[in-house]
Parts: C-alpha cells; structure tokens; sequence
C-alpha cells in the first residue's frame, strides 16, 4: 500500500493518494504495519505478542494506546489518521 502515499519529509506530513476514509481500522493498521518490515518487528515495537498484532488486523482485539503510539511513531503515521483515516 505504500503507493498510496506522498511522503514530505520537510514537513514531516503523509499526503494520502487514492485511499478513501471508508479504509477499515484494520486496512489502515496494516499499512502502518507494511511500513515497518515484518509482522514480528512489529509487534516488537509495539510490546505484543505476533499473535496479538495478528488479532488486530483480523479485528477480534483492538491495540491500546501506548501500542499504537509506538507503531504510528515508528512508522512515521499520524494516530489521527490511524484512527480516522483522515489527515
């Protein structure tokens, strides 16, 4: 999905291309994910088990804050467009 992004990093903003705000939370997780190698280094960042970041983007659990600051963080994402896919 990383296509779907203009990246500025003079202002350090995502300018999104082609991805509409009906993107499921577990759409936009998983392009903050892809952003970030593996499923494993992922949930490295985020202080999870792989088979809970597994359970995210399948939507039987939700992250918490603090994992989801890490992730977006790492990324480079805003939480505000993690959560709204809006920004």
């Amino acid at each position: 999905m990383l296509q779907n992004f203009l990246y500025s990093n003079a202002e350090s903003a995502f300018i999104l291309i082609g991805m509409s705000e009906s993107f499921s939370f577990q759409d936009r997780l998983r392009t903050v994910l892809d952003r970030l190698g593996t499923r494993r280094d992922a949930a490295m960042i985020a202080g999870v088990s792989l088979d809970a970041v597994i359970r995210y983007l399948r939507g039987e659990n939700q992250p918490s804050f603090a994992a989801i600051g890490r992730l977006c963080q790492a990324a480079g994402i805003s939480m505000h467009w993690l959560a709204t896919g809006q920004g």
